[in-house]
């Protein structure tokens, strides 16, 4: 039988240092960036993120993601955009760079 070791109990500044550590592949703000796993295809902020390993015996912190049953880790996240404040309004704030094309239907 696994032993599952369960998710750290960490401040959230302790928090936001792990997952800037160990996701070296993308930028974190804050514990209110949002991340897409290509995986189970659901979204999850910082603050869902499962940091496990470390204290328990089980080798080092590692990040998985929070979705019940998926195992990816930072490799399978992708950067996507979030609510600047979480205001009602839409302003968008991306945590990437991303190209946005518009297109204008004339009637043709």
């Amino acid at each position: 039988m696994v032993q599952v070791c369960p998710n750290l109990h960490l401040t959230p500044e302790d928090r936001l240092d792990a997952i800037r550590h160990l996701d070296r592949q993308s930028t974190w703000e804050s514990l209110n960036d949002w991340r897409y796993c290509s995986v189970c295809k659901k979204l999850f902020s910082g603050r869902q993120i499962e940091v496990l390993g470390g204290s328990c015996g089980l080798g080092p912190l590692r990040l998985h993601c929070p979705t019940v049953a998926c195992n990816s880790t930072p490799a399978d996240w992708r950067s996507r955009p979030v609510l600047n404040g979480g205001s009602d309004e839409g302003d968008l704030r991306f945590s990437s760079h991303y190209t946005v094309a518009v297109y204008q239907d004339n009637g043709r």
